[in-house]
């Protein structure tokens, strides 16, 4: 097996399981709709391939499974949001 070949099946599994989780939370959203599987097959066969990938990667952040993507900066921030967030305690100067 050469190294294409085990990237092409590595992407094919990802795709798969990323369908998985989209058919889990779409079926948490309505247990008494479609089982996993049929929601599984609906979108495997329905949804564009990057949709699928954008699902998963949406649903994995809104369930703490991954940490939040940062949104890209615009350039235009305030100092305040610049500075350091640190756990010291400010006090007060006598």
């Amino acid at each position: 097996m050469d190294g294409d070949e085990l990237y092409r099946l590595l992407i094919a599994r990802n795709i798969r399981l990323g369908g998985r989780v989209v058919a889990m939370s779409l079926w948490q959203a309505d247990t008494s709709g479609p089982d996993v599987e049929a929601l599984y097959q609906q979108v495997m066969s329905g949804w564009p391939v990057e949709m699928v990938g954008a699902a998963d990667l949406k649903v994995k952040e809104l369930s703490d499974m991954i940490p939040p993507v940062p949104e890209a900066s615009t350039g235009g921030e305030s100092q305040a949001e610049q500075e350091d967030i640190t756990a010291e305690k400010l006090t007060p100067v006598s």
